[in-house]
């Protein structure tokens, strides 16, 4: 009866259809016979069938993700002058424009996931994110003179894809090993970590014009591989992997102007699994007969 098409319509328009069929009266008796008084079980088993006829089936939706878990951003292919920053501490909002409507970067929000598409428009767009969330970022490409100002963020991975061009990015405190890949075939890239941050680097075969603090190479004739002081026993670091093809990338140390906010705790689900309506009225309905 669940999949007859608009039976919750039928149902709540002609309800006496329901009390005069068959189903109703044996599922009314068998409730009397289990204890219930005769209007007991005549009103039980009109909400038990009002619930069965009236519920749709549906496909299994993929779990949302925990308030704790990272959100995602990307930068979409075409967008020029994009800046993402961290908004204020008392946020609610994922995203938010800033107060200057006329600054800011067009998004589209699904779920847990951001798209940020700026295709016109002079000077830079702005968007604001919620600071006590942790984000993971890709920037697509063709994209052009981005800026990452996420040193108020909890950042756990960015991924620069082959193309995009001029993109600036100040780095927060990490939390655990944080992944930074740049593909092959962006041009000038700089990122400003915390001054004493720990950052391992990984330059492969064919990246042209790197400086990573005080080294510097034109060309990798072979890979690089290079560590900040003591970066090899942190535990918070920054693990960078420069494709070949890179061109003109700088990795350099600032003082954040900003404090990191508190992360948001994870949701604590209830244990053990959900119950359906019905299940909670058949329930009821027997410690009622119990307590008799």
């Amino acid at each position: 009866m669940s999949a007859q098409k608009d039976a919750d319509r039928v149902l709540l328009e002609v309800p006496e259809s329901v009390t005069r069929s068959d189903t109703f009266r044996d599922l009314t008796a068998d409730l009397q016979s289990a204890g219930l008084h005769a209007a007991e079980a005549s009103g039980v088993a009109m909400m038990v069938m009002t619930q069965v006829i009236a519920s749709r089936a549906t496909a299994e939706m993929p779990p949302v993700e925990r308030t704790g878990d990272a959100a995602s951003i990307a930068i979409d292919s075409g967008s020029r002058g994009v800046i993402l920053r961290a908004g204020p501490p008392d946020m609610q909002a994922l995203i938010r424009v800033p107060p200057d409507q006329s600054g800011a970067a067009p998004a589209v929000v699904r779920g847990e996931q951001v798209v940020v598409r700026r295709l016109r428009g002079v000077g830079r767009g702005e968007i604001e994110l919620n600071p006590r969330r942790a984000w993971k970022f890709k920037v697509q490409a063709p994209t052009w003179n981005t800026v990452l100002d996420v040193g108020g963020l909890d950042v756990r991975e960015i991924h620069v894809d082959s193309g995009a061009t001029n993109l600036e990015c100040f780095l927060p405190q990490p939390r655990g090993a944080v992944p930074i890949h740049i593909s092959s075939g962006v041009v000038n890239v700089s990122l400003h970590r915390p001054r004493g941050t720990a950052v391992i680097a990984h330059a492969h075969t064919g990246a042209v014009k790197l400086k990573l603090d005080d080294f510097s190479t034109k060309v990798a004739i072979f890979d690089v591989h290079w560590q900040s002081e003591g970066a090899l026993e942190a535990p918070d670091r920054f693990d960078l992997e420069v494709s070949s093809g890179v061109v003109d990338l700088k990795v350099d140390s600032y003082m954040p102007k900003v404090e990191r906010a508190a992360p948001v705790p994870a949701e604590v689900q209830p244990a053990g699994k959900p119950a359906s309506a019905l299940e909670i009225l058949l329930d009821g309905v027997e410690a009622r007969v119990k307590a008799r």
